[in-house]
C-alpha cells in the first residue's frame, strides 16, 4: 500500500466539501466544544447531522494506524460522543468501538488540476498585466502531496523573473511534477530586485515598492459569532462570501473617499476578496494610517496582507485547489454573484 500525505489544510476542506456532497447536506467545520464537566476544549473538524443524528467528523491527511485510531476514538469518547466518521487516504487497519464508527477513505482528484493548469488560460486586468511584465514579483506554489515529516511542501519560482503568462504556464506545466499539481500559485504583493530570492530567508533583498493590497477573509470576519458551513450546493460557506462582500464594498467606498481611482478586485477563490490600489505607492506610515481608520470604521481586513511587504497572496486567474473555484477579476463588485465563477468539479 503506498503512505501518500497530502496538504492538511487542502485535504481537509477538500474532503469537508466531498462528504457534504455525499450527505447532501451542510457541515459546520472547526467547531470549537467544550466539556462541561472538565472545562476541556476540542476542536472538531466537521459536524454533520443526518437524520437528526450528529456526526463528529475527524479528518487526517495520512495513512492511520490502528494506534492513532485508537487514539482519535478516545478522544472522541471522552467528550461524550456515540458516533464518528474518521476520512482518511487510507487506514492500516479498521477497529471495532462501542462508539458507532465509519471509517471514509478519500483521495483528492489531482488529475482536475492537473487538466485545469494543462488548458489554463490566464486573464487579467491591464493594470495586473502590467505588474506581471515588470518581472519583479516572486512566485510560489503549494504542492497538493507533502513529505511524511513535514507540513506542507512549497516549491519556489525557478526562473529567476517571470515577466509573462507563458513563463508562469511553464512553470506549472512543465517543472511542477505530474503527479504533485500545485493547489495554490502565490505571488508577492511587492515588487523585488531578485524575485526568485524571497524564498530564502537568509539572503537580503531588495523591495522595490508595493501597491496597495487589502485581503477581506469573510471567515475572520464571522468566526467570532459562529462557524463556517459549507454548503453541498457551492462547496464553499455562504457566510464566508456574504461578509466578505459586504465588507469588501465598505473598502472601496472608503478608498474611493480618499480619492484612490486605480482599484482592482479579485475573489479570492474561497472565502474572500483581494483589492488592489495602483494609484501610488504608499509608505508603511501611510498604510498604518489607513489601517487605523479602517479599525474605527469596522472595516475587517486582514491586516498582515497591507503592512508587511513580504506577504504573498493567491495569483489572479488560478485555481483555488481548496474550492474548485478560480479566482478570477470583479468588475462591477455590486454584481458579484457566485454563480458567475468558474467551478472545476
Amino acid at each position: 500500500m503506498e503512505e501518500i500525505y497530502y496538504d492538511p489544510n487542502f485535504y481537509e476542506f477538500r474532503a469537508l466539501v466531498e462528504i457534504a456532497k455525499m450527505f447532501k447536506t451542510p457541515i459546520q467545520i472547526n467547531v470549537n466544544l467544550k466539556d462541561p464537566s472538565s472545562k476541556e476544549q476540542i476542536e472538531i473538524d466537521g459536524l454533520i447531522n443526518i437524520k437528526e443524528k450528529e456526526w463528529p467528523i475527524e479528518i487526517k491527511s495520512y495513512p492511520l494506524s490502528e494506534t492513532q485510531i485508537k487514539l482519535i476514538i478516545d478522544k472522541y469518547k471522552h467528550f461524550g460522543f456515540k458516533r464518528l466518521k474518521i476520512v482518511a487516504p487510507n487506514f492500516v487497519d479498521k477497529i471495532k468501538s462501542e462508539i458507532d464508527i465509519e471509517y471514509i477513505e478519500f483521495h483528492p482528484n489531482l488529475s482536475l488540476i492537473r487538466e485545469f493548469y494543462k488548458n489554463w488560460k490566464i486573464h487579467l486586468s491591464p493594470r495586473l498585466e502590467e505588474e506581471l511584465y515588470t518581472g519583479k514579483h516572486h512566485f510560489r506554489y503549494k504542492l497538493a502531496k507533502r513529505a511524511k515529516n513535514s507540513i506542507a511542501r512549497f516549491i519556489n519560482q525557478t526562473d529567476k523573473c517571470i515577466k509573462t503568462e507563458k513563463d508562469l504556464i511553464k512553470e506549472i506545466n512543465y517543472r511542477i511534477p505530474l503527479n504533485n499539481p500545485p493547489v495554490r500559485i502565490y505571488w508577492s504583493t511587492a515588487r523585488w530586485l531578485s524575485p526568485k530570492d524571497l524564498y530564502f530567508k537568509n539572503l537580503k533583498q531588495y523591495c522595490l515598492g508595493q501597491p496597495l493590497v487589502f485581503d477581506i477573509d469573510g471567515s475572520l470576519i464571522h468566526k467570532a459569532l459562529f462557524s463556517c458551513i459549507i454548503s453541498p450546493k457551492t462547496g464553499l460557506c455562504n457566510y464566508c462570501i456574504e461578509f466578505a462582500l459586504l465588507h469588501t464594498k465598505r473598502l472601496i467606498k472608503f478608498l474611493k473617499n480618499l480619492g484612490f481611482r486605480e482599484i482592482e478586485i479579485v475573489f479570492s477563490g474561497r472565502q474572500g476578496f483581494h483589492v488592489y490600489v495602483f494609484d501610488k505607492l504608499l509608505g508603511i506610515a501611510q498604510r498604518v494610517r489607513i489601517i487605523k481608520e479602517l479599525r474605527k470604521r469596522k472595516i475587517k481586513i486582514d491586516e498582515l496582507i497591507t503592512l508587511d511587504k513580504k506577504s504573498i497572496i493567491t495569483f489572479p486567474s488560478s485555481l483555488h485547489g481548496y474550492s474548485m473555484y478560480q479566482t478570477k477579476i470583479i468588475k462591477k463588485i455590486d454584481n458579484f454573484s457566485l454563480n458567475d465563477l468558474e467551478k472545476i468539479c
